[in-house]
């Protein structure tokens, strides 16, 4: 069974030895405070003593100028990608403006999570899937497993043959909104008999075709996501 705890090192570590984002590095803030769910892309930009300092970026935003960034408060989540590490850390906004300008309190803490391992969330999710490999198919229905930011494991009551591409349904983002990926179905295993027999689908995002890093990390912010959501409960249980 998957453990948070199991994975996550949480140990304190000094200002100067934390892993921080460097200058120019896209990174997700998170409110999540005072019942708000949302989430924005950011880039930073300097790290003066105690603090740091970054700029939002608002999704398909124009260059006239005109649009206004909301305003952040309380404390927020910061979480980047780098090498084969998801690193995610709480900050407290000590300023936020209407041009994107955003000054958090430098943290002292920063957990590290190991991608291989923290990126297989166990769900029962319904989903819909269309081959790729096919002209004119028709839309499938299943139920998605379990999700990593590599891949899916997909039940479906019909076979697929090993190596077809598929489209397939998947959450992403903090708040969970579906998005259409494609994905390499990398083994098809019948199970049950008669009318139960159902088709577990191992698959693969392949990088390079339809599905890039951004992607994969918003794929990620959903599983933390989730993660987080399951923490709490089990705290308040």
């Amino acid at each position: 069974m998957f453990s948070w705890f199991s994975l996550v090192k949480n140990n304190r570590k000094s200002e100067a030895h934390a892993p921080l984002p460097i200058v120019g590095e896209i990174v997700r803030i998170e409110e999540t405070g005072d019942g708000r769910s949302a989430a924005h892309s950011a880039r930073l930009r300097s790290l003066p003593y105690r603090k740091i300092l970054i700029d939002l970026i608002l999704p398909n935003a124009s260059n006239s100028g005109s649009e206004s960034f909301p305003i952040l408060r309380g404390t927020v989540q910061t979480s980047f990608v780098r090498g084969d590490a998801l690193y995610v850390f709480d900050s407290k906004v000590i300023g936020s403006s209407r041009t994107g300008a955003v000054v958090l309190q430098r943290p002292s803490v920063v957990t590290r999570v190991q991608r291989r391992q923290y990126f297989r969330l166990q769900i029962e999710s319904a989903t819909t899937y269309r081959h790729l490999s096919l002209q004119d198919s028709d839309v499938q229905v299943g139920r998605i497993l379990n999700l990593s930011g590599g891949g899916a494991l997909l039940a479906s009551s019909k076979p697929v043959l090993k190596a077809s591409l598929i489209s397939l349904r998947v959450p992403s983002g903090a708040d969970g909104e579906h998005i259409n990926v494609p994905a390499r179905v990398l083994e098809s295993i019948a199970t049950g008999n008669g009318r139960a027999r159902s088709y577990l689908l191992r698959t693969q995002f392949p990088v390079g075709q339809g599905f890039d890093e951004e992607t994969r990390d918003s794929l990620i912010a959903y599983i933390f996501q989730s993660q987080r959501a399951a923490l709490k409960a089990r705290r308040r249980a």
